[in-house]
């Protein structure tokens, strides 16, 4: 008998912002001019997040591989949004 194991590796990206921030707009824009899947949580209306991950600025961007943090950016560091978009990417 053959025993097949599969590893799937499930990236995603994470922004936690604000609606009244305008640098978490500008990184909305970023990410969409880039055609990035994220997931949006307000940090108004999800305190709970904020805590789970440990969020002290926003914008934070947060890329998880199977729900564990590979890279962080807080605030707008385009090197380090690179670093993030370009490591999402990779298969």
């Amino acid at each position: 008998m053959i025993d097949f194991k599969f590893i799937l590796i499930m990236k995603k990206i994470i922004k936690i912002s604000s609606p009244t921030c305008m640098e978490c707009l500008a990184l909305d824009k970023m990410l969409k001019k880039d055609m990035v899947d994220f997931s949006n949580i307000d940090c108004i209306e999800d305190p709970s997040a904020v805590k789970k991950y440990e969020v002290f600025a926003v914008p934070t961007l947060i890329l998880l591989n199977n729900d564990e943090e590979i890279l962080r950016m807080t605030k707008i560091n385009y090197t380090e949004y690179k670093n993030i978009i370009e490591e999402f990417k990779k298969n």
